[in-house]
């Protein structure tokens, strides 16, 4: 995140330096909310969007440089289960287990990964049960949900509530809810293939190529998708191995980088957003 700042930093300085000012409007928006699940950039977003011929998104580049010009939608579904308490040793079959419950249904949950292209499922969170004497009467599991299409996801859904009727532990209460700011697919629009074509000619000039993929990583370019501005994605600096301990950025990355996206501001023009 801090290689994409830099690299949209270093793109203006340079364009700056050269006297170019071309432009209409540049909006340089860098939001606080990055990776937790209730958003509060949502209306700063729509406001930077309107009006933008463009958004160019610096989250990080793929491993082999290749651009981001689509990305699966993504969302966060919270399975929350309620039953009863009680002893454990003294009087178990008084209780409803609730994690016994959320158990069964993870495994009816997951085993619909893969039911249609793309679509993965992730239970990443599960959480419930106080004490082990103790049946327990409250536990929630969250699922990482990533889908090609919107109606992936509702169908998927309607699934899932339909595989709830079919419990385990009968007395069980379950609800299901999805996150509010789930983000829709960034589909490769003909105006976004544009951007590509203009940074790969860019590229060209500088004596590198660019390829151009689809992920299945989320990032805000969703958002400026939704509000119907061509996206181009994935301009910050050459990295890897997201989400882990061992991941990386290419130092060497950074300067072609930022001569490439410096290029496309000055060839896109009018009203440019930065996410």
């Amino acid at each position: 995140m801090k290689g994409g700042i830099l690299n949209g930093m270093y793109a203006l300085e340079a364009l700056f330096a050269q006297g170019y000012r071309s432009f209409g409007e540049i909006r340089f928006l860098c939001v606080s909310d990055e990776e937790i699940s209730v958003r509060h950039c949502q209306d700063i977003m729509r406001k930077a969007c309107r009006g933008s011929h463009a958004a160019l998104v610096l989250e990080s580049a793929r491993a082999n440089g290749a651009l981001v010009s689509a990305r699966k939608g993504s969302a966060v579904y919270t399975l929350t289960a309620r039953g009863r308490a009680a002893h454990a040793g003294v009087e178990p079959e008084k209780g409803r287990n609730v994690l016994l419950e959320l158990a069964h249904q993870l495994l009816q949950f997951e085993s619909l990964n893969g039911w249609r292209e793309g679509l993965t499922i992730n239970p990443g969170v599960m959480s419930g049960g106080s004490l082990p004497n103790v049946v327990p009467d409250y536990a929630h599991i969250q699922f990482d949900v990533r889908y090609l299409h919107m109606q992936d996801r509702i169908a998927l859904e309607e699934r899932w509530r339909k595989m709830m009727q079919a419990q385990r532990v009968h007395g069980v209460e379950l609800s299901l809810e999805v996150s509010v700011d789930h983000k829709e697919p960034m589909v490769l629009t003909p105006e976004t293939l544009k951007l590509v074509q203009q940074a790969q000619e860019i590229a060209a000039l500088l004596g590198f190529s660019v390829e151009h993929v689809r992920t299945g990583g989320g990032s805000d370019g969703s958002f400026a998708a939704q509000y119907g501005v061509p996206v181009l994605d994935g301009l910050g600096p050459v990295g890897g191995l997201d989400h882990s301990p061992d991941e990386y950025l290419m130092a060497n990355s950074v300067a072609p980088r930022t001569a490439l996206l410096a290029g496309l501001i000055a060839t896109i023009g009018a009203t440019t957003l930065f996410l």
